[in-house]
């Protein structure tokens, strides 16, 4: 068998491995869409009343991990920073260098 031959093979084996992937998460998808339908049916909210809080609930979730998100980000590059300040007055020997007030690189 050439090249040609087994790109062939390689080809219809990565579509049936993507076909039998997509086919467990498309089970998997809809035996959880199934096991939710009779929780939301037994609480008293219609369907799109919990739907609209799940969604609210959701996007809260979102908001809340991307300030967190942003907040654990300013902290590291705060830390970052001071360990870079630590760094280059270790190496020019100045304890004073580069006050914490210096200006910076706007160029970023």
């Amino acid at each position: 068998m050439g090249a040609t031959g087994r790109n062939i093979v390689k080809l219809i084996t990565g579509s049936a491995v993507g076909a039998g992937v997509g086919a467990l998460l498309a089970r998997g998808a809809e035996t959880t869409a199934k096991r939710d339908d009779p929780v939301a049916s037994a609480t008293s909210e219609s369907p799109i009343d919990s739907g609209k809080g799940k969604l609210t609930e959701l996007t809260d979730s979102i908001r809340d991990r991307w300030r967190r998100a942003n907040d654990e980000g300013d902290q590291a590059k705060e830390a970052r920073e001071a360990e870079l300040r630590a760094y280059f007055r270790e190496k020019v020997n100045d304890p004073t260098a580069f006050p914490p007030g210096a200006p910076t690189r706007t160029d970023r």
